[in-house]
């Protein structure tokens, strides 16, 4: 652009060229202030620093009371149209259950002699009972001199065996895990309540009730893989005594399971789709797997010394390869991009081979690119997408007024795919051709504000992979279900700040599994809880409910 307007000769200008060095010009200007707001903010971040280093203090950062002009979300225009006469025309109806109905007499005494009787008027008052039930148990003991052994009566059946029954263990899970109160809290709560229990003691007893929940965790993953609706994933960072983690969501409108592993790349996503394996992911050499090698760009030789290391084994774990690498191909494995490449494509390949956690078809994210390969049908989020023409900030009135045009057709582009996805197949093809049209349409015309272009540029690349929802219609548009989900990470986050174990961590995201799958459900996550904990068993998995819908 400034080698253009160096050639601009204002005495050659004729008035179409006039408009185009204005337009070149304006342009420049736009750039420039951007360079500079970020040259301050820079130069700020550095003398902040040196008056750190100096032993002073940095100029105080202060919240301003009036909401930023700059907005990178959507502004809840993914959801469609808004109906008419707002919130407050919606009536909404629930059904209570009654436990007990109590019949209110009025004093016959105080009514006249001619009053009728006409019924009665209903009046629904919710509450809720929690009182201490402490009991002892009294086991009676026999002893035989012949045999010389002592007969003790065994728990009585339905009875959880230990010190702590199966209300106050099923109470300290539900408010840990879906209430998100501390061990601390739930210490002072139990003392409020007369129930003599230290902080190390909930602790172990919240530690304890696992098991069953990491079993179901993983039968929901397998089971929320085999419907036949879409997955969408995502991840959220997280924290493990202190160490950086990445906490993986995959979810739709059955299931969300979560899984913390040390990064988020693409042999992560792998691990967790395959139920985070205690013994890490496995790789997998198949004949022809030398085109997949070299389209990541590795030499000619090197899917051919691969070939001799694995035709033998052609299954071993992430742990085995490496060493197996190590010791007979020490000069492979230094190469970093070679082993990465390598370790990537033999995990797609074991990936898409096994049947124990069925690979993912459609698959909607973010544009992250951790999750490509990983499907044949990647589909982006449209949200994820806005939000970069939301981050541009014009200072040229011009370039606010294009920008703004063409954000009011982006939206309106977008409720028409979503009407689309919502009709029958039979009126869809119709639709089908007027939508890739104005797609092409809407994303090529230029409006002459360049960083405007540019990132319409940017969404013209990703058309095949935005337009998903053209070919399956039940994807979403937007990637809404796992941002959700990732927000209950964030919250136990803030609340706990980190886990301490990787059994800790491993419990979180049971919990967080089960809790959030229940609420897709429409099943209390606290009576499931208090079933599964009191070993009852009477409802019926998770897992099961999913695979029924």
């Amino acid at each position: 652009m400034y080698n253009q307007l160096k050639d601009i000769d204002p005495d050659k200008l004729s008035g179409s060229d006039a408009r185009s060095a204005i337009i070149l010009l304006l342009g420049a200007v736009e750039r420039l202030m951007s360079e500079i707001e970020g040259l301050k903010k820079e130069n700020q971040l550095l003398r902040d620093e040196n008056n750190r280093l100096k032993g002073g203090n940095s100029r105080p950062y202060v919240k301003g009371s009036v909401k930023r002009p700059i907005n990178i979300s959507s502004g809840g225009k993914e959801k469609g149209g808004v109906k008419e006469g707002g919130k407050g025309d919606i009536k909404h109806t629930s059904f209570v259950e009654i436990d007990e109905t109590v019949k209110v007499e009025f004093d016959k005494s105080q009514l006249p002699v001619d009053a009728i009787f006409k019924g009665y008027t209903p009046y629904t008052q919710q509450d809720i009972e929690i009182k201490r039930n402490n009991r002892v148990f009294l086991f009676e003991n026999w002893y035989s001199p012949a045999m010389g052994k002592t007969f003790s009566a065994p728990w009585p059946e339905g009875e959880l065996a230990g010190h702590y029954g199966a209300g106050i263990r099923s109470l300290l899970s539900v408010l840990h895990h879906m209430s998100d109160v501390t061990e601390g809290q739930l210490c002072n709560l139990m003392k409020s309540f007369g129930v003599k229990m230290s902080a190390g003691t909930i602790s172990n007893l919240l530690k304890k009730e696992a098991v069953w929940a990491l079993e179901e965790q993983e039968n929901i993953l397998r089971a929320g893989l085999k419907c036949a609706l879409p997955k969408q994933m995502d991840t959220t960072a997280n924290r493990q005594k202190g160490v950086n983690k990445m906490t993986h969501i995959i979810t739709n409108a059955l299931f969300a399971v979560f899984y913390t592993t040390d990064t988020r790349n693409r042999l992560d996503c792998l691990r967790v789709l395959q139920g985070n394996p205690q013994e890490g992911i496995k790789l997998l050499w198949y004949e022809g797997i030398e085109v997949a090698l070299r389209a990541g760009k590795l030499g000619a030789g090197h899917p051919e010394k691969l070939k001799k290391l694995m035709e033998h084994t052609p299954c071993l774990t992430l742990t085995q390869f490496d060493t197996l690498m190590e010791k007979e191909a020490p000069e492979l494995f230094k190469r970093t991009n070679v082993m990465r490449v390598m370790r990537e494509e033999m995990a797609l390949a074991y990936y898409k081979w096994q049947q124990d956690f069925l690979p993912i078809k459609v698959l909607l994210s973010d544009d992250a690119h951790e999750y490509n390969k990983i499907t044949e049908h990647h589909g982006l989020c449209w949200v994820h997408d806005a939000r970069r023409y939301n981050m541009l900030s014009p200072s040229i009135n011009w370039h606010a007024k294009k920008l703004g045009a063409f954000k009011t057709r982006y939206w309106e582009y977008y409720r028409k795919l979503l009407h689309y996805t919502q009709q029958k197949e039979e009126d869809r093809q119709k639709l089908k051709t007027e939508l890739l049209e104005e797609f092409d349409e809407l994303f090529t015309t230029s409006t002459r504000y360049e960083s405007l272009d540019k990132v319409m540029e940017g969404t013209l690349a990703n058309k095949q992979n935005l337009l998903l929802a053209l070919e399956f219609p039940d994807l979403p548009l937007h990637n809404n279900a796992a941002e959700l989900a990732a927000r209950r990470v964030v919250r136990k986050r803030d609340i706990s700040l980190h886990t301490w174990s990787t059994w800790g961590t491993k419990l979180r995201d049971a919990f967080l599994s089960i809790i959030q799958t229940a609420y897709k459900l429409k099943v209390s996550p606290f009576q499931f809880i208090c079933d599964r904990i009191s070993q009852k068993n009477q409802m019926p998995s998770l897992a099961t409910l999913i695979l029924q819908d």
